[in-house]
């Protein structure tokens, strides 16, 4: 494809793990061919920006959001102008300039640098301003056309601190930032509702995911305004059968305070059925290892009330989660895996600053 087509520009964004794929396929491009450049970004190149420096086919490394310094890159390569003074883009002109000194290391994680803060710009706090997604190049190119289950989100940036989620590091990155924007910015209604107009008339969708890291409403009296804008207009002007991902300290936090019963609320716009993740059904791992800050009576509740007003419910929970396990009272090493333990928890002290 890379012969036949011969692009100008390669762009690839990854998390951590995935992204040794795209560094061995960016590789293999520019065996092939020196033309193309090749662009980084998303959570695994922002929080490892050295990559630039351990591979010389990394042209350029986009660190944080990417919504404005990625149009402004594209600009200054078509006009021929300095792309190296782009808030957020590392180049291989300014890398020594932009990435600070490798992180002091204490013998866990890769030795990595960080980008001047100074050359980051805050969040985009009006999200109304973008385009709609160009969803032809996967559902005119591939079988998702045929998939009838199709995906959008409606706001973005989550508060909590998961440890197995990059979100909570890149509201710190964003803390060290000048004039960092909020934590959490939403589509408004109509904007939200005119794009999911424009490709469900184009595709045949029979089924909407929203796909939010947590949708609204926050308890906050903006994120409640647009939970029941949404709920009045989703089903008027949409009408279809729709799926959120939500979290159960939230649903049972509006309901006990009688603020909002938003999961009778979303059935009545024409929610099917929910996600509420707990991650673990152990409660030592779900408060001391994944963090997910939530209690017994929050899942028990969440799920009960779902079940009252008729969603169907998907309690998603991670295999293989790495978490001390307790020897038996009977085990001949006892004291010492006992020991061993004591020792895990420490790190998870330091790491997590929670009481263990």
């Amino acid at each position: 494809t890379v012969k036949e087509f011969r692009p100008d520009i390669v762009a690839l964004s990854g998390i951590t793990g995935s992204h040794k794929y795209y560094l061995e396929a960016a590789g293999q491009i520019k065996a092939m061919d020196k033309h193309p450049r090749i662009i980084v970004g998303g959570p695994h190149f922002t929080f490892f920006p050295g990559e630039i420096l351990r591979h010389p086919y990394i042209d350029a490394l986009c660190v944080g959001e990417g919504d404005d310094a990625w149009v402004e890159w594209l600009q200054a390569l078509q006009n021929n102008t300095n792309s190296n003074e782009i808030p957020n883009i590392v180049t291989r002109e300014n890398m020594e300039k932009v990435l600070k000194n490798p992180k002091s290391q204490s013998g866990v994680g890769m030795v990595d640098y960080s980008v001047d803060p100074k050359f980051m710009r805050g969040r985009k706090t009006n999200l109304d301003d973008l385009p709609f997604l160009d969803r032809g190049l996967v559902y005119d190119n591939t079988e998702f056309k045929y998939r009838y289950k199709r995906t959008i989100m409606a706001s973005r940036g989550c508060p909590f601190r998961c440890t197995y989620c990059f979100e909570h590091q890149w509201n710190a990155l964003y803390k060290t930032v000048k004039n960092p924007g909020g934590i959490r910015q939403l589509y408004g209604v109509d904007r939200l509702l005119d794009e999911l107009e424009d490709f469900t008339k184009r595709y045949d969708t029979r089924f909407i995911k929203f796909y939010d890291d947590v949708f609204p409403p926050f308890p906050n009296v903006k994120e409640k305004a647009w939970h029941e804008e949404f709920c009045e207009k989703y089903q008027k002007r949409i009408g279809l059968p729709f799926h959120v991902l939500t979290r159960c300290d939230l649903v049972v936090d509006l309901l006990d305070k009688g603020e909002l019963d938003i999961l009778k609320d979303w059935k009545k716009a024409g929610m099917a059925s929910i996600t509420m993740s707990i991650e673990s059904g152990n409660p030592f791992i779900r408060d001391h290892v994944v963090m997910r800050d939530m209690t017994k009576y929050d899942i028990e509740t969440a799920f009960r009330r779902a079940r009252e007003v008729g969603l169907y419910t998907f309690p998603n929970t991670i295999l293989g989660i790495p978490a001390p396990i307790l020897p038996k009272i009977d085990d001949l090493k006892f004291d010492e895996k006992l020991k061993e333990i004591g020792q895990q928890c420490k790190i998870l002290r330091e790491i997590n600053h929670r009481k263990v």
